[in-house]
């Protein structure tokens, strides 16, 4: 049997504050970084007729959601994240049914999706999630912890959020889904598949155009007003 590490109070603490709501106020300067991240990191189906979608959650959210937190010190947070740096952390929702149909909206189990949730990286190796026995201590107490938050903060839906751990890196060690290098990250379900291009937009710094010092978009060369080559800020 597994036994739980003293970081299992730092987890189960660092998710009832951010799934709680708990966050100080301290934490919103962030959330405009920590939603632009977000909204990134989740793709919908492309079928308007019912509720499927994939969110990938990088270690990055993690340090950022919490980065203002005072009621955590920064080795707690680093321990937290250091604990899922040896995963890709996937969320799957994929309703039964379709939106308006008789019967009551339901969504696929994790025994259901288990088999057809698929990582696909940019060579087009492909990689089923991680055995539950195979997957840490700390991991495992993470989806534990999170599963029943969901369900508590938004219900059916929250019951539907299964979450499936793949590897972080390649056999040659090298990253499957790198947030700040150029790839290719690909997740099916079932015949449904979701990708990301990277580097993911939203943890670039940002770029300033030299006419009127208007921050742009960090992946952006050119300013879309002036036409004048974008610069970092430190450049300026």
């Amino acid at each position: 049997m597994r036994h739980r590490t003293k970081q299992f109070p730092i987890i189960v603490i660092v998710l009832f504050l951010f799934f709680g709501g708990l966050l100080s106020a301290n934490a919103q300067k962030t959330k405009p970084k920590l939603e632009a991240l977000t909204e990134e990191t989740q793709k919908s189906s492309e079928n308007q007729d019912k509720i499927s979608f994939v969110w990938w959650i990088p270690t990055e959210f993690w340090r950022i959601a919490l980065a203002e937190e005072k009621s955590l010190g920064k080795e707690d947070i680093e321990a937290f994240a250091a604990g899922m740096n040896a995963y890709t952390l996937i969320c799957v929702v994929d309703m039964k049914g379709t939106i308006g149909s008789t019967t009551k909206a339901s969504y696929r189990t994790e025994a259901e999706l288990r088999p057809i949730v698929k990582l696909v990286d940019v060579q087009g190796t492909t990689y089923a999630p991680i055995p539950k026995a195979q997957i840490s201590v700390i991991a495992s107490t993470v989806i534990e912890t999170m599963t029943p938050m969901l369900t508590s903060a938004i219900g059916t839906m929250g019951q539907g959020m299964h979450f499936f751990l793949f590897p972080a890196n390649a056999k040659d060690g090298t990253p499957l889904a790198d947030v700040s290098s150029n790839g290719l990250l690909k997740i099916k379900v079932g015949t449904d598949q979701y990708q990301w291009k990277l580097p993911l937009v939203s943890l670039l710094p940002l770029k300033i155009c030299p006419v009127d010092s208007a921050e742009m978009q960090g992946d952006w060369k050119f300013c879309p007003h002036h036409g004048e080559k974008l610069i970092g800020k430190k450049e300026k």
